[in-house]
């Protein structure tokens, strides 16, 4: 497993690079809010980073530890996959009742990013009690495909109504929706795959390697398509 580790050492470490570009980025711009997509994309590689890093503990220690222990550890994974994809949610709420005709009354769009929150909030509180009153691994497993799957249709089809109607001009949305419908399909093509037969296929370090390499391919889509925007300006929104 030694090879595992240090190619997710290595993800990790471009991971982290990708969350200080964008946090950096969001420093420079003349006005900061927490609605920023500089900021927003700056938490999802951040909460992605943390991600991987229990990923990589969970598969080091995974044939080594007892179960009750396995189970902290995947609970505190699954919190994180959904604290990822809560920026990128949020922002797609916000293309979608974001409107033209209204964008210069301040009072109406705080009352949106309110509600936009509000919303995010119920999501976020409903999944993470589920997660966190799990039994077992087996239900972690079904939890997983409940909750990610819609995260990703959600991502992948807000960032391609946000191309489509010209929003989120900062960045390529119509990259990041391909990117995330690929991972859409990846993932669900996977976990039939995998999880019948957890304990030996899932965890050999060739497939560890296969499929941790193609998630930084597409991470790697994810961010090109945050930078080859936001590079040539800063948002103030």
């Amino acid at each position: 497993m030694e090879i595992v580790a240090f190619y997710m050492l290595f993800m990790n470490s471009v991971i982290l690079v990708m969350t200080f570009y964008a946090i950096w980025k969001w420093s420079k711009q003349k006005e900061l809010h927490f609605y920023d997509i500089n900021l927003l994309f700056g938490f999802f590689f951040l909460f992605l980073f943390l991600g991987k890093s229990i990923r990589t503990l969970y598969i080091l220690i995974y044939f080594t530890t007892c179960l009750p222990n396995l189970l902290i550890i995947l609970k505190l994974r699954y919190m994180l996959i959904i604290l990822t994809g809560t920026p990128l949610i949020y922002l797609g709420l916000n293309a979608i009742t974001h409107s033209k005709s209204n964008s210069n009354k301040i009072r109406n769009k705080n009352d949106k990013l309110i509600l936009n929150s509000i919303i995010l909030l119920i999501t976020v509180t409903f999944q993470s009690i589920v997660v966190l009153t799990a039994p077992d691994l087996s239900f972690m497993n079904i939890i997983l495909l409940l909750i990610h799957i819609p995260s990703l249709i959600w991502i992948s089809g807000t960032f391609y109504y946000a191309f489509k109607k010209g929003k989120c001009t900062e960045i390529k949305p119509q990259i990041i929706s391909l990117a995330f419908l690929i991972d859409l399909i990846l993932f669900i093509s996977s976990s039939f795959i995998i999880l019948p037969n957890r304990s030996s296929s899932g965890f050999s370090p060739f497939y560890i390697i296969f499929t941790e390499l193609i998630d930084l391919m597409i991470i790697i889509i994810i961010f090109l398509g945050y930078f080859l925007e936001s590079k040539y300006s800063i948002q103030n929104n």
